[in-house]
């Protein structure tokens, strides 16, 4: 059984989140991931991810030197008053671990939503270098001969040099798709 969301009319798997984003819709498992590579390379998002670590770390630490202090005030009976205030309640427990824990959880989420973000613009930036210069017709499903691509409306002829696209990001992400059942 296939888990699906839905916005909409729109459909995908849930491993295929991208999908629902108009940048990135048309691209496949193979397409995703090429770019996904792409564009961490571009980046260099190492930076970005070793904030993150640190940033979990720091929350998960705060968190775990608070609830020992919370409990810890149990144990002594005159602890710091405003923690047994805490330890007292009987949400208070719940309300740090889930605050300990949410936090982290969302953290480390951000990093998958910063990386969606910054490939929306990658293939914008592609996209928007793929019209013709003459007409500003769209270049995208137009398959390219000898390293040329010829725009259906003016007729020019366009080098994929000109536009900074090379052959395989084309393939990948510009040229006509073929479904099985067309061959």
């Amino acid at each position: 059984m296939r888990t699906t969301n839905r916005i909409g009319e729109m459909r995908w798997r849930k491993r295929e989140a991208w999908k629902a984003l108009q940048e990135l819709a048309e691209l496949d498992h193979d397409q995703f991931q090429f770019l996904r590579r792409q564009t961490l390379k571009q980046l260099d998002i190492r930076i970005a991810v070793g904030f993150i670590t640190l940033i979990v770390t720091v929350v998960l630490t705060f968190g775990v030197f608070l609830l020992l202090a919370v409990f810890g005030s149990w144990l002594f009976p005159n602890g710091c008053h405003s923690l047994r205030h805490i330890a007292l309640r009987p949400q208070g427990p719940i309300a740090l671990v889930l605050g300990t824990v949410l936090p982290a959880l969302l953290i480390a989420r951000l990093h998958d939503w910063m990386i969606l973000g910054f490939m929306r613009v990658h293939v914008r930036d592609n996209m928007a270098r793929a019209v013709c210069a003459a007409c500003r017709h769209s270049l995208v499903s137009q398959s390219p001969v000898e390293g040329c691509i010829t725009c259906p409306e003016c007729g020019t002829a366009i080098a994929l040099e000109g536009l900074g696209i090379t052959e395989d990001e084309w393939a990948r992400i510009a040229a006509p798709r073929h479904d099985a059942g067309d061959a």
